[in-house]
C-alpha cells in the first residue's frame, strides 16, 4: 500500500520536501500505522508530530484531512490516498 502525505511547511522543512510517500506492507491500516511507518523513516519528524502523544491521550500537533475531512489515528487508510498534514488552527 502506497499513500502520500502532503506536509505544511513546518514540516516539510524539517524534510526538505511537502510531500512524501509512504508504504506499508499491510492490506489495511490505520493513518497511526501510516504515522508510525514514517517516524521509523523520518525520526526528524517525532518532535514536530508527537504521535505517540496522540496515540496515548489524544493531543494533537498536527491535523490531517482526507478529501476534505479530518481524519484520526484510528482511521483506515487506502492504497493511493492522499493526506494532507496540516498544523492545528485556532482563532477567536
Amino acid at each position: 500500500m502506497r499513500v502520500t502525505l502532503r506536509l505544511a511547511q513546518l514540516f516539510a522543512d524539517v524534510l526538505g520536501t511537502d510531500e512524501v510517500h509512504v508504504i506499508l506492507d499491510q492490506s489495511e491500516a490505520t493513518l497511526g500505522n501510516l504515522l508510525q511507518a514514517l517516524l521509523d523513516e523520518q525520526p526528524a519528524l517525532r518532535d514536530r508530530l508527537e504521535v505517540n502523544r496522540m496515540l496515548e491521550n489524544g493531543s494533537i500537533k498536527a491535523m490531517f484531512v482526507r478529501q476534505d475531512a479530518l481524519i484520526t489515528v484510528l482511521d483506515a487508510v487506502q492504497d493511493g490516498d492522499t493526506i494532507r498534514v496540516m498544523l492545528p488552527i485556532s482563532g477567536g
